[in-house]
């Protein structure tokens, strides 16, 4: 299958007015902090935006698709020990990265619901260091009931070097905004 990604250009100007605190795209975005947060939306060569056909097996024989792709450069001022990004700082990105999978899956009837984490589960494998590029892949894995779960991988560019691997569950509920 040939993969193709398409770049979500966020609506920075509203992400601000909204939320001016935004942890990826205002407080802890900058020189030496979470230097690039680029968003692209997985899909095969000449399908629809609105189709998902990046399907992928899983250890027990379900399929999983890829929903999207995070291209991210992170500095030097986000470490938790010895040149390594702290893992507080993984489990952010890939709390982000699933958000925005959540986001691009579906288009809600009721504006007023949106989906928050219920949990996520990251799992170390190697040292991201300071100064590193890499690219997290999203998954979903499955919807039942309204509940959306996703499985997430930090890796090199290449491919060769799995930094952490997640998994998240979101659920939905009644928003105040």
């Amino acid at each position: 299958m040939n993969r193709t990604y398409v770049k979500i250009n966020p609506p920075i100007a509203e992400l601000r007015r909204f939320w001016p605190s935004h942890a990826i795209y205002e407080t802890l975005s900058g020189e030496n902090l979470i230097e690039r947060f680029n968003v692209y939306r997985c899909m095969e060569q000449n399908e629809p935006l609105s189709s998902h056909q990046q399907f992928h097996p899983t250890n027990n024989g379900l399929r999983k698709y890829e929903v999207l792709l995070v291209d991210i450069k992170v500095g030097a001022k986000l470490n938790g020990n010895h040149g390594i990004i702290h893992g507080g700082i993984i489990s952010l990105l890939f709390d982000e990265a699933m958000g925005w999978a959540r986001g691009i899956m579906t288009h809600p009837n009721d504006p007023t619901v949106i989906y928050v984490t219920a949990n996520l589960t990251v799992n170390f494998r190697a040292p991201f260091m300071e100064g590193s590029e890499a690219v997290i892949r999203v998954y979903h894995d499955n919807t039942v009931n309204g509940k959306v779960r996703f499985s997430a991988v930090l890796e090199a560019h290449d491919g060769g070097l799995v930094y952490a691997e997640a998994g998240g569950l979101f659920l939905p509920t009644k928003s105040k905004l």
